[in-house]
């Protein structure tokens, strides 16, 4: 058997495929064949445990050692791992336990923060811009540009208090009950220095974001966001918004 055919057979074994693997093992010693690819069969949903367990830190200490467990492990054998490394292991894990629980809403969204944080956490490294780069803009100028936001940050909507949850479980506290929102909220996660972070923030920095994030001008984002929120004064909003966006290095580029 070719080493491509012998690595197939293999992977098959992991994913309770059809194989043929077994007869490729050479019997003999005090373990036979069968115990042999078990012992892998096992330690490959093992790892894969560990994995979710590692990036879902806050879900399982919400659900418990053996309810995590057992979600983790239908999730294993429903979705096996279609990446080259590991750190990418668990992207459907939030939309798995949404659909294992919901009446609980508030359990889906805390892995969905989970998983966010992870993201940030092994994301791409950019320089922030500050305070001085904006000051060297020409007034005339500022209708042409746009802005990109660190790599590493992304949104979400979230209609029960997970983010509440999640931070008392960050340290070590008891987590409030959980509570349907009275407003759906929108995090921002993001990358500062080497930890990740997260926000709430209002409706119109949200489609602020949004926009900036999608390739539009400063301009026509203003402009969208005049339309979008016509009772408020958007220019200097966005002001406030793009100060506080710098402070907490969210801005890396001016395009």
């Amino acid at each position: 058997m070719k080493l491509q055919q012998l690595q197939q057979n293999f992977i098959a074994l992991l994913h309770n495929e059809a194989n043929t693997i077994g007869t490729e093992v050479v019997a003999g010693g005090r373990i036979d064949v069968a115990t042999r690819l078990h012992i892998y069969h096992h330690g490959y949903r093992a790892r894969l445990l560990e994995v979710l367990q590692d990036v879902f830190e806050h879900s399982w200490g919400y659900l418990g050692d053996d309810a995590f467990n057992e979600q983790a492990s239908g999730f294993i054998e429903s979705q096996s791992s279609t990446y080259r490394t590991l750190n990418r292991y668990g992207d459907g894990f939030p939309k798995y336990l949404a659909s294992q629980f919901p009446k609980d809403a508030e359990i889906a969204e805390i892995a969905q923060l989970d998983w966010m944080m992870r993201c940030a956490f092994d994301g791409a490294n950019a320089t922030p811009l500050t305070v001085n780069d904006l000051a060297r803009i020409a007034p005339a100028q500022w209708a042409h540009l746009g802005f990109k936001f660190h790599p590493t940050l992304t949104l979400h909507t979230f209609s029960y208090n997970a983010a509440s949850i999640w931070d008392a479980l960050d340290h070590n506290q008891a987590p409030s009950p959980a509570q349907a929102l009275a407003e759906i909220a929108t995090i921002v996660v993001w990358r500062r220095d080497v930890r990740p972070h997260f926000m709430t923030v209002d409706a119109l920095q949200a489609k602020a974001i949004s926009l900036l994030q999608g390739g539009a001008s400063f301009a026509a984002s203003c402009e969208q966001l005049q339309v979008t929120f016509p009772k408020m004064d958007v220019v200097p909003a966005l002001g406030v918004a793009m100060r506080s966006w710098l402070d907490n290095e969210m801005l890396v580029a001016i395009t």
